[in-house]
């Protein structure tokens, strides 16, 4: 986006570049084409581009145009072309054309992401005003600001489906001014007819979004995901590592971690705190362990008084690994949860004794916070040495 920065032609005058009643032409020429004074009333010059929307008359005449093909499957096709212009004093106006090539399920909302913190002001829409008996509404789309979006939208489907959405062949305009510079963005269309998609998306340009480093490692929380540092188990975009309650440590520092289902003895496991995770929040009495894959049933951790009871210990550090993948890193300074399960009691409950030498098996633990929020945190043993019902450790019978 440097040439972006750069470039400064003079501010907008009145309306966008391009008028929505443009749409329909499927030619075009001009040579007096520039970003923010083109109206319908314009006459332009130079060679025809014949079979050609023309939308794509900004970009050709002017580079620094972005222009983004959005195709929503098996349907139609949106063109975006948008630019951002510098006003000088820190302030730069966005302009988006949006032209629906041939969907039927057409547009019914716009959206361009923008920083909280942004000024947003000179918001602005224009659009095809229906004549000739068309029955279509000729609301315009209000643009609003609010959690980190500014959106334009007409009314939904449901609700009225001769609302002024972007249909076939039509073009709708866009605009806002902001004090924050351009960088490289995600645009949204909300589809207005029902169908498998609500939404699509396409890259474009918009207001420069501040760096989000939830684990503070100094790499942006997207990098981190594309290059495969942090695991986005639900896809939302935030690392695991984020968003974790509290992360699960069987048998803390000991890699891999091997568990004899002839053991008399206690399995511990570590709630591992963080930052982000106080495991004095945590309600003991909720919690409960069992198998990921849902055989048995689940066993809760030993408390007294007979038994070892939890205690908060420094016994490791968050991982933010594969979800079977093990660690031996030590304390890190924050308090774990440390909890002892009766093993006994483990491998007949979750029918461990069963299975083979060498066998990896996901546990996960669940329970909730002091304040009601509920969590899962999971990782894997493996079953060594061979149970035989009825015997103790080094194959003894008992007396």
């Amino acid at each position: 986006m440097e040439n972006l920065q750069k470039r400064s032609p003079s501010p907008a005058e009145g309306p966008p570049w391009l008028q929505s009643n443009h749409a329909r032409r499927t030619e075009y020429s001009g040579n007096l084409i520039n970003r923010s004074t083109l109206r319908a009333d314009h006459v332009v010059t130079g060679e025809t581009q014949r079979e050609q929307p023309a939308i794509r008359a900004w970009q050709d005449t002017d580079p620094w145009i972005e222009e983004t093909d959005i195709q929503v499957p098996g349907d139609g096709l949106f063109i975006v072309a948008a630019a951002a212009i510098d006003l000088r004093g820190g302030w730069w106006r966005y302009e988006y054309a949006v032209q629906n090539l041939n969907s039927d399920r057409s547009a019914g909302s716009f959206s361009v992401p923008v920083p909280r913190d942004a000024v947003i002001t000179n918001i602005g829409f224009h659009d095809v005003d229906y004549h000739s008996g068309e029955i279509y509404d000729l609301t315009d789309w209000p643009g609003i600001v609010a959690d980190g979006s500014i959106t334009w939208a007409t009314q939904p489907y449901g609700d009225n489906q001769n609302a002024n959405a972007l249909r076939f062949d039509t073009l709708y305009n866009f605009y806002f001014d902001a004090n924050v510079g351009p960088d490289a963005t995600t645009i949204t269309l909300g589809l207005f007819k029902p169908g498998v998609l609500p939404e699509v998306t396409g890259s474009s340009i918009g207001p420069a979004l501040p760096l989000v480093d939830c684990n503070d490692n100094g790499i942006p929380d997207d990098c981190d995901i594309d290059s495969g540092a942090s695991r986005d188990a639900n896809g939302n975009g935030i690392p695991d590592v984020c968003e974790r309650v509290v992360t699960l440590d069987i048998k803390p520092r000991s890699c891999p971690k091997p568990v004899n289902p002839r053991s008399q003895g206690v399995l511990p496991v570590g709630l591992i705190g963080s930052e982000l995770a106080d495991v004095m929040q945590v309600d003991v009495d909720s919690l409960a362990q069992a198998r990921a894959d849902g055989v048995g049933g689940s066993v809760a951790p030993l408390t007294g008084p007979r038994g070892p009871l939890p205690k908060v210990a420094d016994a490791g550090t968050a991982f933010d690994g594969e979800p079977c993948e093990c660690h031996d890193i030590g304390p890190d300074g924050i308090d774990d949860l440390v909890l002892k399960f009766s093993m006994p009691v483990l491998v007949e409950t979750l029918e461990l004794g069963s299975l083979p030498h060498g066998t990896s098996v996901m546990l996960t633990l669940s329970g909730s916070l002091l304040d009601g929020t509920e969590f899962e945190a999971s990782d894997c043993i493996v079953i060594v040495g061979k149970y035989v019902p009825g015997t103790l450790r080094g194959g003894r019978k008992p007396r």
